[in-house]
C-alpha cells in the first residue's frame, strides 16, 4: 500500500531506549511502532534504525556476516546486500528488513537520554545517500539537551522531513515544545499519551502520507512487491498494486492489488528459443532475480526466498568490469522496457 503511493525515500528511525522507557509497555509499544514504519518500505527505499540512550545503538553486522560481528564491508555497488547497517543506509529488501526487525526485538531500556548524537548520525547517514526524499522518524519519552540548533543547520541542506513523537504522559513541557518546533519545520509532531499507546503504531507508521512523499498522479504506476512464499503452497508470489485516485480532487480512494504467482509471470518464457545456448531470465529494476534457470522453480519454493543478484549468476571476467560497466547498461535498458547490451 505505502510503496504504491510514495516515491523512493530514505528513512532513518530514531528510537529512545533510555531507562524511562521501562515504564509500562513503552519499550514494547516503541518497538511495535518501529516495526510498522519498516512495513511501509520496499526495495526502492533505503533505511536504518538507530536506538539511543546516552549512547547510540545500531545493527553492526554486514548482511551475510554474523549478527554480532564487527566485520569490515566494502560493497562493490550501491545496492550490494553486504552494506553495513551500522555505518550507512541499506536498501529495504525483505532480508535487510528482517535483520533490522531482529535488532529491534533485541532492544531493552537503560541509560540516560541524548538527543543530539542520534540526530547528527541520522543526518550524516542521509547526507551520504542523497537523491531521494528523506525522513527522520524520532520517538522519545523524555527530555535532553535540545537538538534544534543541529537540525536547523542541517535541514536546509538535506531535503529532510523530521517527524517527532512524544510517548507517555510525563514528557516535560520544555521537551514537548522542542519536539513540536522540530516537527513544525518540515515535518510533523504528535504527542501520544500512555493511555493512547495503542495508537502509536498508526500515527508513527503514517509518516508517508505527508504530501512531499506522495507520488504525483501522473507518475503513479503499478508497484510490484519482491517475491514471497505463498502460505497455501502455491510457491512464489508477487503482489501488483496500483492506487485509485479521484481525477478531480487527486484524493487517494484506495489501492487495488492482486496476487500473481511467479509461475504465471514467467509462463510466456517457456517458448523462448534463440539458439542452443540461449535462455531467459527475469530481474527487477535492481537486478534481483525473480526467475533464472539456475534457481529453483518458483512453484517449488515453500520458505522465504533467498535473493540472488543477476551478477551472481551471470558473470564474465573481469568481474569488477562486469558489475560496474556491463550490467548497469543492460539493466537501465530493461528498466526502460527495451533491449540492451554492453561489452
Amino acid at each position: 500500500y505505502a510503496s504504491s503511493l510514495t516515491q523512493p525515500k530514505n528513512v532513518v528511525v530514531l528510537l529512545d531506549r533510555s531507562g524511562s522507557m521501562q515504564t509500562g509497555s513503552r519499550m514494547a509499544d516503541a518497538r511495535a511502532a518501529a516495526h510498522t514504519v519498516l512495513s511501509t518500505l520496499g526495495p526502492d527505499d533505503f533505511v536504518n534504525v538507530i536506538a539511543f540512550s546516552d549512547e547510540l545503538h545500531a545493527p553492526e553486522a554486514c548482511f551475510g556476516a554474523a549478527q554480532n560481528t564487527r566485520s569490515s564491508c566494502t560493497p562493490s555497488r550501491v545496492d550490494d546486500p553486504r552494506r553495513c547497517f551500522g555505518r550507512e543506509l541499506v536498501r529495504a529488501t525483505p532480508q535487510n528488513i528482517e535483520r533490522l526487525r531482529a535488532a529491534l526485538d533485541s532492544l531493552s531500556a537503560s541509560g540516560g537520554t541524548d538527543f543530539i548524537a542520534p540526530f547528527r548520525r541520522a543526518f550524516d547517514l542521509l547526507d551520504a545517500n542523497r537523491g531521494r526524499k528523506s525522513a527522520i522518524v524520532f520517538l522519545t519519552d523524555g527530555q535532553a539537551d535540545s537538538p534544534e540548533d543541529v537540525i536547523e543547520r542541517r535541514i536546509d541542506t538535506s531535503d529532510t522531513s523530521v517527524f517527532t513523537f512524544a510517548l507517555g504522559s510525563g514528557v516535560p513541557q520544555v521537551a514537548l515544545r522542542v519536539l513540536q518546533n522540530i516537527g513544525a519545520q518540515h515535518g510533523a509532531f504528535e504527542e501520544v499519551s500512555d493511555e493512547r499507546a495503542d495508537e502509536l503504531r498508526t500515527v508513527m507508521g503514517s509518516y508517508y502520507n505527508f504530501p512531499r512523499f506522495t507520488l504525483a498522479n501522473a507518475t503513479r504506476r503499478a508497484y510490484v512487491t519482491p517475491p514471497y512464499a505463498d502460505a497455501t503452497g502455491l510457491g512464489l508470489l508477487v503482489t501488483v498494486a496500483l492506487p485509485a485516485v479521484d481525477a478531480r480532487t487527486q484524493r487517494v480512494l484506495g489501492v487495488a492489488a492482486v496476487d500473481v504467482t511467479v509461475d504465471e509471470l514467467v509462463a510466456q518464457l517457456s517458448g523462448f528459443n534463440r539458439g542452443q545456448y540461449s535462455y531467459a531470465f527475469v530481474v527487477d529494476r535492481h537486478g534481483t532475480l525473480l526467475y533464472h534457470p539456475l534457481l529453483p522453480e518458483p512453484s517449488d519454493v515453500s520458505g522465504a526466498p533467498v535473493p540472488a543478484h543477476i551478477t551472481e549468476l551471470e558473470r564474465t571476467a573481469p568481474a569488477a568490469h562486469f558489475e560496474s560497466r556491463v550490467w548497469p547498461v543492460v539493466l537501465d535498458a530493461f528498466a526502460a522496457a527495451g533491449t540492451g547490451g554492453a561489452a
